[in-house]
């Protein structure tokens, strides 16, 4: 009983002698408004009693709502290939070769069957905006109720005139563009279809089907 009254004397004292040595440290080098630096001794007990940590477990972490970034189920060999590679029927995400590329005899290049050459409709697009703007320059928005005919440099000798019934100039807007006319576009390309059609005819007469004899090199 008597060490245990001895070593509590011994701790009052040394509180003491810390206060005291504080407030000389505050008198000698006075700080500015608010709070004091803090004076703290290493190894010196703790007033405050210890808060008690309790052991966390995985069911505790689940409690508390954490999500874990993984998967739950692993994905089948089936669905990892079909998201790498996809369908073949729906979309395949492989280049696949096509076989059905033909050559152009116009101009050369290869172009998907039943599409039309890219390069030479690139062509007909360019001669076809190039027509448009010059109409534009020339008859402006208005309405155009007569037959356009397109007139390069190499056509001027087939200009239609008053004398030529068929080909009246007054029934025609003419679009002269200072350019040779390009290969691919003929001029039978701005003739009607049905221009030399008889309407008046009405009845067609049938004639004798003629048979097709086969002759075989024995004969």
């Amino acid at each position: 009983m008597k060490g245990y009254l001895t070593a509590i004397a011994l701790r009052l004292s040394a509180t003491d002698s810390i206060r005291g040595l504080k407030k000389l440290t505050e008198l000698l080098f006075p700080f500015p408004k608010g709070f004091p630096p803090g004076l703290a001794v290493a190894g010196a007990p703790s007033t405050l009693p210890p808060i008690p940590m309790p052991s966390a477990t995985m069911e505790d972490k689940k409690a508390e709502g954490f999500v874990w970034g993984v998967p739950k189920r692993r994905r089948s060999i089936e669905t990892r290939l079909t998201r790498k590679f996809g369908v073949l029927e729906w979309h395949w995400k492989l280049i696949k070769p096509k076989y059905n590329l033909l050559v152009c005899d116009t101009c050369g290049h290869h172009y998907e069957a039943k599409h039309l050459c890219r390069n030479c409709y690139e062509k007909t697009m360019e001669e076809t905006k190039l027509i448009r703007e010059s109409m534009e320059a020339k008859f402006g928005h208005s309405p155009m109720d007569k037959d356009v005919i397109v007139l390069y440099e190499s056509d001027k000798q087939s200009v239609p005139t008053d004398t030529t019934p068929s080909l009246n100039a007054s029934n025609k807007l003419i679009v002269e563009l200072p350019k040779n006319r390009p290969t691919f576009f003929s001029p039978n390309l701005l003739q009607k279809s049905t221009a030399g059609a008889n309407r008046k005819v009405k009845d067609v007469t049938a004639t004798d089907p003629v048979p097709i004899v086969h002759k075989t090199p024995s004969e």
